[in-house]
């Protein structure tokens, strides 16, 4: 089972690489949606902490980033605790033989740092009560993780880590610091 699950993994990450290198149009937009693409959430944060009137007048935007940072710091402590315990290569240094886009990455794949930092500001959004911008970041997070794949730096089951990852310790904070969400800024 293991055995199947890893041939289908590398299966689908060589096909994906395969066809984005050998395209240039595909390595064009397959590297800004892997590399510069989590940009955006990370700057609309920024816009939403220090112009939240732009967003809405009667929501908390400010705890909302708050909670937001306090997730994604739960899910980066996770995501190290389980690089620590688990190794796992990634695809172009255990198949050298593979196409894939030249990235500046350390070895270690499980889990997918970008997914876990894409899809926990989207998961705090959501749970915030932010729909529409939430939304929005879900759907920039499968853009950066089907990227992710495509350029040969994760495997699919690095990115389903990744969103399992961000899920629990989204969940985590905002189960955890319910007794911490009214000291935070109501504006």
């Amino acid at each position: 089972m293991i055995a199947a699950v890893q041939n289908l993994d590398f299966s689908i990450v060589n096909t994906l690489s395969t066809y984005t290198v050998t395209h240039t149009w595909a390595s064009v937009l397959v590297y800004v949606c892997a590399e510069m693409l989590i940009a955006v959430p990370f700057l609309t944060l920024a816009l939403m902490w220090f112009q939240p009137g732009r967003f809405t007048t009667y929501r908390p935007i400010r705890k909302a980033v708050v909670m937001t940072i306090m997730a994604l710091t739960v899910a980066l402590a996770l995501k190290s605790l389980i690089a620590f315990l688990i190794s796992r290569d990634r695809p172009f240094i255990s198949h050298p033989d593979m196409l894939y886009l030249p990235f500046k990455v350390d070895s270690s794949s499980f889990p997918s740092g970008h997914t876990i930092l894409a899809f926990t500001m989207a998961f705090s959004l959501l749970w915030s009560k932010f729909q529409r911008t939430g939304t929005t970041f879900l759907l920039i997070a499968c853009i950066v993780a089907f990227a992710r794949v495509a350029a040969g730096v994760h495997y699919p089951t690095d990115i389903l880590g990744g969103i399992v990852v961000a899920f629990i310790a989204t969940w985590f904070v905002f189960r955890e610091a319910s007794g911490v969400r009214e000291y935070l800024p109501n504006k």
